[in-house]
């Protein structure tokens, strides 16, 4: 292990096979310092760990990592987003800039396309994941999402086709028009007690073996939302005494009762 500059690095050796070894590194940033601190060593890194106030270049310096270098690992749970806006390159593709709501809301399309990303944790604070946040991250099998947030937005996993399995956090009440469509290897959602609504083609695309809903009241959904998953076979895990009115309000047969 070394510290350099107040970082903490740690490189893994790695078998002659690997062309690119594991290297971890800590980072405290602030008013954008994050490419100033790492200088020239951006693409050598696989592993970052990030606390303090994120703005919108180190946004684009993480993109950058991720798209050109090696990152695979992101873990941002002590971040706070401390900028007014993220100008990613899909808004200024159309010509506009993305305002945020508010410094709680991870902002639209931040890591859309970022296929090399396996694995991140996202800041502890944060409400809503915005439109297409992680939409074509295909590389994508592990993320970590905060109970703080109540809403995921329109296309935020989209074509995710790492992912297995996601447990949607305690205090979400909606999933929004193709959240998690094309996500071809999802094969398991757990929805927790608050879930009140799960829109348009929302899972069309995905391969659902089991939905796991604790909500003994069968929230609203578009018939679209499961567009593609066999409600036959499916094995849909339901609140004791609820398996007549999701029978009805869903149209699944394989109905299971649990405490």
């Amino acid at each position: 292990m070394v510290i350099i500059a107040g970082l903490f690095l740690q490189c893994s050796p790695s078998p002659k096979t690997q062309s690119v070894p594991e290297l971890s590194i800590s980072v405290h940033t602030n008013s954008g310092s994050l490419s100033s601190i790492i200088g020239g060593r951006t693409n050598e890194i696989t592993d970052l760990t990030l606390t303090g106030d994120l703005w919108s270049n180190d946004i684009e310096c993480i993109r950058g990592m991720a798209e050109e270098g090696s990152l695979t690992k992101l873990d941002l749970s002590g971040v706070t987003i401390a900028d007014k806006y993220y100008d990613s390159g899909y808004y200024r593709s159309q010509g506009a800039v993305f305002f945020m709501e508010s410094y709680n809301q991870l902002p639209d399309a931040i890591f859309r396309d970022c296929k090399k990303l396996k694995s991140i944790i996202l800041p502890s604070r944060i409400t809503s994941i915005g439109f297409a946040a992680f939409s074509d991250c295909a590389g994508l099998t592990n993320i970590t999402i905060p109970n703080s947030v109540t809403l995921m937005g329109i296309s935020a996993f989209e074509n995710c086709t790492g992912l297995t399995n996601i447990t949607i956090p305690i205090n979400v009440t909606s999933i929004e028009i193709s959240a998690f469509a094309g996500c071809s290897e999802l094969t398991s959602v757990i929805f927790p007690e608050n879930i009140k609504i799960i829109k348009s083609s929302a899972f069309s695309g995905t391969k659902l073996t089991e939905i796991h809903i604790k909500n003994p009241t069968p929230p609203r959904i578009d018939s679209s939302s499961f567009d593609g998953i066999n409600k036959k076979t499916c094995k849909l895990y339901v609140p004791i005494g609820s398996r007549n009115a999701y029978w009805l309000a869903w149209g699944f047969d394989n109905i299971i009762e649990m405490n």
